[in-house]
């Protein structure tokens, strides 16, 4: 099994992109795992040497957030998603590997679709860790009930997309 983390966000070493990537590369490398991270086309040459991080997205999950009028908000989705799925095409994905994409909106949940059915891929599992922005009014305040909502939601989502294997 490999793990290809879609770290689409991923450019330089500011925020939380970085440090995630580099921690899930030293947690799988000492239980034997080998990842593949995929990240934005403008990364760094520095972090592609120190994290092996290949360029691969046009866009960041960011791109496609628009608070303005509903008509702007479907047309970035859309272009978002559009934008997403072209971009796996030209990773090899195995039977066996399992796709993770920690920044998940809507418009990867669609690219993920576009490329699975273009490309006929089959991956072992595909772990999604959803972003509040495509379910919460822009410029309101987050009621802590509703973060916790989301984030049980996508926990419950993520637990129920992984197979366990038998026991020998």
């Amino acid at each position: 099994m490999r793990v290809v983390l879609c770290e689409n966000g991923l450019r330089d070493l500011q925020g939380h992109h970085f440090d995630i990537a580099s921690e899930m590369k030293e947690e799988l490398a000492g239980r034997e795992i080998p990842l593949t991270i995929l990240a934005h086309r403008s990364v760094e040459q520095s972090i592609r040497a120190a994290l092996g991080a290949i360029p691969t997205f046009d866009a960041t999950p960011y791109d496609s957030l628009s608070p303005s009028f509903r008509r702007r908000q479907l047309w970035s989705f859309v272009r978002s998603a559009w934008r997403f799925a072209p971009s796996l095409e030209h990773v090899e994905i195995g039977t066996d590997d399992l796709i993770l994409v920690l920044h998940t909106r809507a418009a990867e949940i669609l690219g993920l679709s576009i490329w699975s059915r273009r490309t006929n891929a089959r991956p072992a599992a595909v772990v999604l860790n959803f972003m509040a922005d495509d379910f919460l009014r822009a410029r309101t305040r987050v009621p802590r009930w509703t973060t916790k909502l989301l984030t049980g939601s996508a926990l419950c989502w993520r637990m129920s997309s992984l197979e366990v294997p038998a026991s020998a």
